[in-house]
């Protein structure tokens, strides 16, 4: 079964933006439509638990509290809570010992590479994901210098409406 890595912008897209929003076109619905369709166990979508954290801090810093007034803060915080979860819709890699040692293998070797960016990394290499796809610009500093990804099996690719649409006509059941 293919298996997807999204990076935390990723999700925050799905969640928070429409379609055409902010430049990115049908994106935000195809990613959508890529979770629904691991929701139907047709591939497999993963992040780090990590990116639950990444995902909870604009909607705590609105107020997702329980002292709180602002509802729609709760509710945008508790659909990233029941989203990246084990056995979520966006199923939650566990950042074990050996995804840290992989993390910082990558720090050692890559001092371009951010900490939380080499868990992701590593936790998409753990996972045994075919892309992690992002919308990180910056994926150049994820390349070895010939160009090839830091990591083994894993491809990385911009969250792009191309990429995704082509994706998901590959996934479609005959």
């Amino acid at each position: 079964m293919r298996a997807f890595y999204l990076d935390a912008c990723v999700i925050i897209d799905l969640r928070e933006k429409a379609n055409g929003a902010g430049g990115l076109g049908r994106t935000p619905g195809l990613l959508r439509e890529l979770v629904g369709w691991a929701t139907r166990g047709w591939c497999r979508v993963m992040t780090s638990e990590l990116s639950m954290a990444e995902c909870l801090v604009e909607p705590l810093r609105a107020g997702a509290n329980l002292r709180s007034d602002n509802e729609e803060a709760r509710i945008r915080a508790d659909w990233y809570r029941e989203t990246i979860a084990m056995g979520g819709a966006i199923s939650a890699i566990p950042v074990s010992r050996d995804v840290l040692a992989r993390a910082g293998e990558l720090r050692a070797r890559h001092r371009s590479i951010k900490f939380a960016d080499a868990i992701h990394l590593a936790s998409a290499e753990f996972a045994g994901a075919e892309a992690l796809i992002t919308r990180d610009s910056r994926l150049s500093r994820w390349l070895e210098p010939d160009r090839t990804p830091v990591l083994k099996g894993v491809s990385l690719v911009p969250a792009s409406e191309d990429w995704l649409a082509h994706t998901l006509s590959e996934l479609r059941p005959a």
